[in-house]
């Protein structure tokens, strides 16, 4: 096979197996999330869960139509590497939209922990930082169908694409650093020793989810800019949408821990 068919794909079949991991362990953890949490749950929480299952199920479906018209319609042909197919466009929406529901997620958690102005004025700028890049997410989408989904014009979309991916770090960095600040900042005031244990459990569980999201939207945005011309970063961003489904699910689920009944309030 040639050099770039293979550089092309072994990106694409990578990430989607990875991403078929992920929908598994999605689905372990929406088990889990319907046979404990939904029957007395919030029901702004079970649409939530809800809109995230579609977006997790289309996704699915178009990614792995996307393998298969890359790997098996187009096998040992280069040329089906110059158009891609309509689900692989539809993908970076997807992606954005179920990061905008875990981001969104975590703007309520802030506002119910923290009551102060400051509080609030990180959660609103949270809030736009999601709705930015879910914005670039479909942008992306848009721009792609309109250029006929022509692989050799991916490049124009540099723009938009920087912003999508660079909005979700970012909103992923405010939000670890806000919900882990407002929980240090609560356990200095603390005495009570097994109080302090829950919030550095808190702290801990809040760094690693935001960590895992973080990081993975960081190395999308480094390989997409330093290999722009290679479809290596394709394979992180189809774990991104992945991750923060499962960061979302684990999120509710954790709430075996009491995080719920923590509200802060200003001195």
């Amino acid at each position: 096979m040639p050099g770039p068919y293979i550089a092309q794909t072994g990106p694409l079949l990578m990430g989607s197996l990875l991403g078929f991991f992920l929908n598994g362990l999605f689905a372990t953890q929406l088990y889990y999330y319907y046979s404990n949490f939904a029957s007395s749950d919030r029901h702004a929480f079970r649409c939530l869960v809800g809109v995230v299952v579609v977006i997790e199920i289309l996704h699915m479906f178009f990614s792995t139509h996307t393998l298969y018209y890359m790997l098996v319609e187009g096998f040992g042909n280069p040329s089906v590497l110059l158009t891609a197919p309509f689900s692989g466009a539809a993908l970076p929406a997807l992606n954005g939209a179920v990061g905008l529901c875990t981001q969104m997620f975590f703007v309520w958690r802030i506002i119910r922990l923290n009551k102060c102005v400051v509080g609030k004025m990180a959660a609103c700028l949270i809030m736009l930082t999601a709705c930015l890049q879910c914005s670039a997410s479909i942008g992306v989408t848009i721009q792609f169908t309109l250029l006929a989904r022509d692989v050799a014009l991916l490049q124009t979309l540099k723009t938009t694409v920087t912003l999508w991916l660079a909005g979700s770090f970012a909103c992923d960095i405010l939000i670890s650093t806000t919900i882990a600040t407002i929980l240090f900042i609560e356990r200095r005031s603390v005495d009570y020793t097994p109080s302090k244990r829950l919030l550095d459990r808190l702290i801990v569980h809040t760094i690693e989810n935001g960590l895992i999201t973080t990081l993975c939207a960081l190395i999308t945005l480094l390989v997409y800019l330093r290999l722009p011309d290679s479809w290596f970063y394709i394979c992180f961003e189809v774990l991104l949408g992945r991750l923060y489904a499962v960061v979302l699910l684990a999120s509710l689920n954790g709430r075996e821990l009491p995080t719920e009944s923590l509200s802060f309030h200003c001195a």
